[in-house]
């Protein structure tokens, strides 16, 4: 029997990631280039038979960007600040429900679940 998940439904239950305002630590301190981070979020979601089942997505965030300083001056304090250049969300594989039904990326979900992950994080 097929099942549809209603993406709308999801809730953010668990997971290691990266949200937009730290996109920032991805890189450290350093311009060195892209920083790749592995990530994780479980969610819970609803069947379209009104069934609530969870959805684990792994997937690698590619972010970069520069920072700026300011030296500052005798009346100006020191200044910093970062802008992000690009970030890109990379699906690795989904499990879904308590029967670990391991799916791998590049399926019917992927436009899904990749607006899914940019919207908790914020790109």
């Amino acid at each position: 029997m097929t099942k549809t998940i209603d993406f709308g439904t999801a809730v953010k239950k668990d997971g290691r990631f990266l949200e937009h305002r730290d996109f920032s630590d991805a890189l450290g301190d350093s311009d060195s280039g892209p920083a790749q981070v592995d990530n994780w979020i479980d969610f819970e979601v609803q069947t379209t038979d009104g069934e609530t089942t969870t959805l684990l997505v792994e997937y690698v965030l590619s972010v970069s960007g520069y920072f700026t300083y300011c030296p500052g001056d005798y009346w100006t304090p020191p200044d910093s600040d970062f802008e992000l250049t690009d970030a890109k969300v990379e699906l690795a594989s989904y499990i879904i429900g308590e029967n670990d039904q391991h799916i791998p990326g590049m399926c019917m979900m992927d436009d899904a679940v990749q607006e899914l992950i940019e919207r908790v994080i914020g790109i």
